[in-house]
C-alpha cells in the first residue's frame, strides 16, 4: 500500500469467519466469508470514520457499562 500526498487515509477492514455453529465443519458446512465480508463493506463504504466509531459506541455501550469499579483512596497497606 503506497499512499502520496494525502492529508488523510481511513482504511476499511471488515473480518468474518466461517464458523456456522459447533456441529458443522467450518471447511465444508461453513459460512461464505467473502460474500459476508462484501456484505460488510457494502454497508460501511459511505460511512465517515466519526459515524463508524458512533455506531460502534452505540452497539457496544451496554457491554462496556456493565460493570462499575471504583477503588476506595483510603486504602492502605
Amino acid at each position: 500500500l503506497k499512499v502520496k500526498d494525502a492529508d488523510e487515509v481511513i482504511i476499511k477492514i471488515v473480518v468474518h469467519t466461517s464458523f456456522n455453529g459447533y456441529k458443522n465443519e467450518a471447511g465444508t458446512q461453513g459460512k461464505d466469508v467473502n460474500d459476508l465480508c462484501e456484505n460488510s463493506i457494502q454497508k460501511i463504504r459511505d460511512k465517515t470514520y466519526v459515524n463508524l466509531y458512533n455506531a460502534h459506541k452505540i452497539e457496544y455501550k451496554s457491554l462496556f457499562d456493565r460493570l462499575q469499579f471504583t477503588l476506595n483512596s483510603d486504602f492502605t497497606d
